[in-house]
Formats: structure tokens, sequence, C-alpha cells
């Protein structure tokens, strides 16, 4: 008898100590996880995140350019293998955006002159840039910030692969954006 009054009075305690439980020690366990970095933080983007931005003047850009996604091919020059190879991934990744296309412009700037140009055109405009390696291709929103690069090289087999991480990033980007 005096079991089942023990069992009882102990019951309801632990019931609560229980419950308490259950509610607070996924919101500890959640602090520390996150505090000791126990996870690698999720991203999906497949290209290089440029942090912090670069900058454009978005003043600077002429009307054909300005409210538009930019795939910026930073080039000499004189166009060799790999200017040439970045054109081309470029043009495909613009070509393949389909509908999209019209929301994104390829571009080459001249890193010596600081001077972009649409690809297919002849006239340049200036736009002063720091700090554009003619070793990546970049995506630059419509509001002027340079937000991911993406490597290139004089194999095509591997610039295919950097097209289609550009193609990947510039549809989730066109599909979440309201600007452009």
């Amino acid at each position: 008898m005096e079991q089942a009054r023990l069992i009882q009075k102990t019951s309801p305690r632990l019931n609560l100590v229980i419950i308490a439980l259950v509610f607070i020690l996924p919101v500890i366990l959640a602090y520390l996880a996150l505090g000791g970095n126990w996870f690698k933080p999720a991203s999906t983007n497949q290209g290089e995140l440029l942090q912090p931005a670069l900058s454009l003047d978005a003043k600077q850009l002429p009307d054909s350019l300005s409210g538009k996604w930019l795939i910026l091919v930073p080039t000499d020059q004189n166009c060799a293998q790999l200017c040439e190879e970045s054109i081309y991934v470029a043009e495909q990744t613009d070509l393949a955006l389909g509908r999209e296309s019209d929301r994104v412009m390829a571009a080459r700037y001249y890193t010596a002159d600081a001077e972009i140009q649409t690809l297919g055109n002849e006239l340049k405009y200036p736009l002063s840039v720091n700090s554009l390696l003619t070793e990546y291709i970049y995506i630059a929103d419509p509001l002027g910030q340079i937000i991911l690069r993406y490597p290139v090289s004089e194999q095509r087999d591997n610039n295919l692969m950097a097209g289609k991480h550009m193609l990947a990033d510039l549809k989730k980007l066109l599909k979440l954006s309201r600007v452009g």
C-alpha cells in the first residue's frame, strides 16, 4: 500500500519532468548544434558565392543592360583560347535559358579599358569594376551586385560543367527574383 502511495506522489512529478524534457531538450540540442558548428551550412548554389559582393555602378550601365541579370565575361583586348571558351559558355548558357533569356544579357567586360560590351554588339560602354579575373565568368544581379563566379579553363569539357552549374543557378535566381 505504501508503494502505491509513493508511485502516486512521484508519478505527476515525473510526468512533469518528462514533458519538460520533451519540449526543452530539442531546443538545447539545436542551440548546441548551431553553436558548435556540428553541421555544414547548406547552400544550393553551384558557383562560388562572392562575399562581399562586388559592386557595379548600375547608373553607368546602358539602357539595354539596366534591369537585367548579367553574365559578365572579363577579357583582355586580344581574345585567346580561354577568352573564346568563356564567351562560348556565356552564349550557350544564355541560349539554354529559353524563354527566360530576355531577362539575362551576356556581356564582355574589357579589363584593361574598363568597358562593357554585350555579346554580338559593337558598342562599348565605360564601366568600372575592380578585380575581375579573366579565369572566371561572373553573374551580376539587376541591382548591380556581382554575386557568383564560375571557373573556366581551356578544356571544353570542364567548361560545359561550369555552364551547367551557371544555368542551374541562373534558373533558381530568375525563379526567386522579383527584379529583372
